[in-house]
């Protein structure tokens, strides 16, 4: 009989699991992921009468583009071009900007 209690549990056990993931692992993805119908028109950038060449941190070409009316621009390239330090934390996905003299206070 407790042989029979014992299966009985871990078949609920798994079945659960199997609810959970099925109705959780879904919910999880459409909250990071989402389509966007982004538009692609050579968009310059010029700052104080310079056009600047917008590349991400490895040296590769980041092209603006526009999402629902508004313009999304590279920060790293846009930061440097006014004269601003950027700093990327991956673990909390945050972006940091910087003056420079702050930027050295903050990252000794």
């Amino acid at each position: 009989m407790q042989k029979f209690t014992k299966i009985k549990y871990f078949l609920l056990g798994v079945l659960l699991t199997a609810v959970f993931s099925s109705t959780i692992s879904p919910a999880i993805a459409n909250q990071v992921n989402r389509k966007l119908d982004a538009t692609y028109n050579n968009i310059k950038i010029v700052v104080d009468g310079e056009t600047i060449d917008p590349r991400d941190a490895n040296g590769n070409v980041v092209e603006p583009f526009i999402v629902d009316g508004t313009t999304y621009l590279p920060v790293r390239p846009l930061c440097e071009a006014v004269g601003y330090n950027l700093k990327w934390d991956g673990s909390t996905q945050t972006v940091y900007v910087y003056s420079s003299y702050n930027y050295e206070e903050q990252w000794k």
